[in-house]
């Protein structure tokens, strides 16, 4: 793609607009924007969730005083989208209404607080944690948490369900971005310079190399087209689905140990306490506990009670040392001797 073609891509995905949602140069008002706010654009580090299936889509109409509401099932975007617009047009009714009133009734001031426009729901929403500023920043005047309305960004959140590969293409897609607006003979003088040498400083920090970074524009039907980077990282893609593959399996594997774990932390966690002292004395799993933990006083070599209490859920070392009484009594005598290596 040369520039002419990435420049009309960006404006097709209207991330110029997103930039300015990121740097809140529409916190006053969604109609007119400061855009001098770029200049403190910051890299994103983390994208979450904008919609919570527990909470309906709702709005109140100021004629009638009624709350509309409607839910939509997890992970359904057909669901989702539906209930949105389903509000949205009630707020498209009413915009209609207050531009009606606008022009035929007068204006008094309790008229401009119930007759004016609401904002529609986003269709599109995502969240973002942005990253701590490197360069020293004036009046801190920069925000950690963001949101922004954008199909596109929605859509490859969708594909790309892996912060590891997303936020970084993101990243570097906004960074090709600012230097394709800001020219490098002019960059210092640039409102875009800032941002860009922040972008500069994530991907270095992060170790990336943002030459071999692929720009999410790269990125189509979940696959990569260009980048040297990115098509290795296809590749790996390709690997992972293969069965037979060394590294396929050994990611099954590990998947299948730290489901065992979970299961084993959850059945821990609601065991009583004398119970799974119990348990692990059965199981010779208080030896390696207390190792690994270093539940020994160094001085006296004898074993620490207080530690061992905490471990397994009660408050005193006394509790603890009767569990040892009844489960496993050598804990005393190696108590006496200093523990046993």
């Amino acid at each position: 793609m040369n520039k002419r073609e990435l420049y009309y891509r960006y404006v097709e995905i209207e991330l110029h607009n997103v930039l300015l949602q990121i740097s809140g140069a529409y916190d006053i008002s969604h109609q007119y924007s400061l855009s001098k706010k770029l200049k403190n654009l910051l890299p994103i580090n983390l994208i979450f969730g904008y919609y919570d299936a527990n909470k309906p889509i709702c709005w109140r109409s100021p004629n009638t005083g009624k709350e509309h509401s409607e839910s939509f099932e997890p992970r359904n975007e057909e669901s989702r989208l539906k209930a949105i617009r389903k509000i949205n047009d009630l707020i498209q009714d009413w915009n209609e209404e207050v531009e009606k009133f606008e022009l035929t009734a007068p204006i008094n001031k309790a008229d401009l607080i119930k007759y004016r426009k609401h904002s529609f729901h986003w269709e599109w929403g995502l969240n973002a944690a942005l990253s701590e500023p490197t360069i020293s920043m004036q009046n801190n005047d920069f925000k950690r948490i963001v949101n922004w309305d954008n199909k596109y960004l929605f859509n490859k959140a969708l594909q790309i369900s892996k912060q590891e590969e997303y936020v970084p293409f993101l990243n570097k897609m906004i960074y090709d971005y600012l230097c394709l607006m800001a020219p490098d003979k002019h960059r210092e003088e640039h409102l875009l310079h800032r941002p860009i040498l922040e972008f500069e400083n994530w991907f270095m920090m992060k170790g990336f190399s943002i030459e071999h970074t692929p720009n999410m524009l790269d990125m189509s039907d979940e696959k990569v087209q260009s980048n040297p980077l990115a098509q290795k990282l296809q590749e790996v893609e390709i690997e992972k689905q293969n069965v037979t593959n060394e590294y396929s399996n050994l990611i099954k594997i590990n998947r299948k140990q730290i489901k065992g774990l979970r299961k084993e932390l959850a059945k821990v966690g609601r065991m009583a306490p004398e119970e799974r002292f119990k348990e692990m004395a059965e199981k010779n799993e208080l030896d390696k506990m207390i190792k690994e933990k270093g539940l020994i006083h160094k001085e006296s070599g004898a074993t620490n009670w207080s530690g061992i209490a905490r471990e397994i859920g009660v408050r005193s070392g006394k509790t603890a040392k009767k569990y040892a009484e009844r489960y496993a009594p050598y804990l005393l005598k190696d108590d006496e001797m200093g523990y046993a290596e």
